[in-house]
């Protein structure tokens, strides 16, 4: 028998999060459904009536309710239960997932790579009794990160470790803020974590509403929705190419360095040093809205990387002699805005994009991360620079709110994030684009490229531990 389940405790959730999930649960699994849904709550009021409703007991709030699933008798011996936090949202089919027969499954944190997090578990019952029973006898200690941490803290001491999902399932488990879903899931995607703020209903814009509802959308329909905004990018790709602008193309190595500059907040602390990497003869380029800070101090980029929307007009007007980089997946909006300005393209590696350009061999893709800061480093590389050095790369806050610089979006969720004893103020696309260049910048490295980063900031704080890496 298998047990899907979930707690609704309290206020904070209503009867909508279980029976969406109730809903999003079955759609999602194909062949239906030989088991039982099970929501513990000490409120049924509302929940659909193919919902079984039992009670939480007494005495226990919050997330510490989540831990008397594994009292002894509660499921049966050998029972397979699943559990979903109500937060979590269902995208993708869940055979996999459900046919989980281990002994006990969870994730792991999406900010810890040693940490495990609690919103996805499966396990066989009775075989973790022992979390219940530990957690009563140690007399109902509540640590710093919920029931999660004292799960966690439960593991370190056993004798076998739980699978982690990820590992079980590599691309299955995203999370909304750590992997920026507030466009689009990542492909392949079958559970969508919440956890903090926003809320699923705080989301009103997007994919979400499409299926975070009873009868919402499933795969095929998000696939469709995927599909559209894939071919809406190869088509502003095609325009530019139609337009014969100079394209990106490889250039012997030289002994210039490529001094790019992003908009973390460490910026300001380095102009006049930027300054004098120019005086010098070196290539300045800017990325984001760092040109309008740079211009703004008297510095003008020899170069700008674009893979958002152009910045300001008055800007570009200003700055005659830049060289912009853009992405041919803004298409036309983004190079008209550009005027008479010197524009060269690049096609950013995106699955199919080859193919929507045709085959001429001279046309490549450029590959190196996801974000037009990686990409930077990728196209100073492609130009023959083998000294790149990094400005502004923080990938963080200096406090949890600011709008002082290019990068600093009001909009921006904003998570902690702990490296070491250092805990940082990060977006989500920040500790992605951390994620990426870890990848990235060691493989520059591998061909040769001296890639220094200046600043502090969390990227700068993790790059100290890359020996591939310099950081001044």
């Amino acid at each position: 028998m298998l047990n899907v389940c979930c707690v609704k405790w309290g206020t904070l959730y209503g009867a909508e999060y279980v029976n969406n999930l109730y809903d999003m649960f079955l759609r999602n699994l194909a062949g239906g459904f030989d088991g039982r849904f099970i929501c513990f709550t000490e409120d049924p009021a509302g929940l659909d009536k193919a919902i079984a409703a039992r009670p939480l007991p007494a005495g226990l709030s919050g997330w510490w309710n989540k831990l008397y699933l594994f009292r002894s008798g509660v499921f049966g011996d050998g029972e397979r239960i699943l559990y979903f936090d109500l937060d979590t949202i269902l995208v993708g089919a869940l055979n996999e997932i459900v046919n989980y027969d281990g002994h006990f499954a969870m994730l792991r944190d999406f900010y810890r790579a040693d940490g495990l997090q609690s919103s996805v578990m499966a396990w066989e019952g009775g075989i973790a009794d022992y979390l219940w029973s530990d957690w009563e006898s140690a007399g109902r200690p509540e640590p710093p990160g919920g029931d999660q941490a004292w799960i966690e803290q439960v593991f370190s001491r056993m004798r076998f470790a739980p699978d982690i999902w990820q590992e079980l399932h590599p691309g299955d488990f995203v999370s909304y803020k750590a992997h920026d879903c507030r466009d689009l899931f990542p492909e392949g995607a079958k559970v969508v974590v919440f956890h903090g703020r926003p809320r699923p209903h705080e989301v009103v814009t997007g994919w979400m509403p499409r299926v975070w509802k009873v009868g919402g959308s499933a795969a095929a329909e998000l696939e469709v929705m995927r599909e559209a905004q894939r071919a809406h990018v190869f088509a502003n790709a095609e325009y530019c190419v139609r337009l014969s602008l100079p394209e990106l193309e490889r250039a012997a190595p030289n002994d210039e360095c490529a001094v790019i500059c992003a908009g973390g907040a460490s910026l300001a602390d380095h102009v006049e040093e930027i300054r004098r990497w120019q005086e010098r003869g070196h290539a300045v380029f800017s990325l984001d809205d760092a040109v309008e800070y740079l211009v703004a101090t008297g510095v003008q980029p020899d170069a700008h990387v674009m893979e958002e929307p152009a910045p300001g007009a008055e800007v570009i007007a200003e700055l005659p002699g830049t060289v912009f980089y853009v992405s041919s997946q803004l298409g036309p909006a983004a190079v008209h805005r550009l005027g008479k300005s010197l524009v060269v393209i690049y096609h950013a590696a995106i699955d199919g994009m080859q193919e929507a350009l045709g085959s001429n061999p001279e046309r490549h893709v450029l590959v190196g991360g996801s974000t037009g800061r990686l990409r930077a480093m990728t196209i100073a590389y492609a130009l023959g620079h083998r000294n790149i050095h990094l400005y502004g790369f923080d990938s963080s806050h200096r406090v949890a709110r600011h709008g002082a610089l290019p990068g600093q979006h009001e909009t921006d969720m904003v998570i902690d994030v702990v490296v070491g004893r250092e805990s940082f103020k990060a977006a989500p696309w920040m500790v992605n684009e951390v994620r990426e260049f870890m990848a990235n910048a060691p493989e520059l490295a591998r061909r040769g490229c001296a890639i220094t980063v200046h600043g502090n900031g969390l990227l700068p704080t993790i790059a100290r531990d890359m020996p591939s890496v310099g950081v001044k």
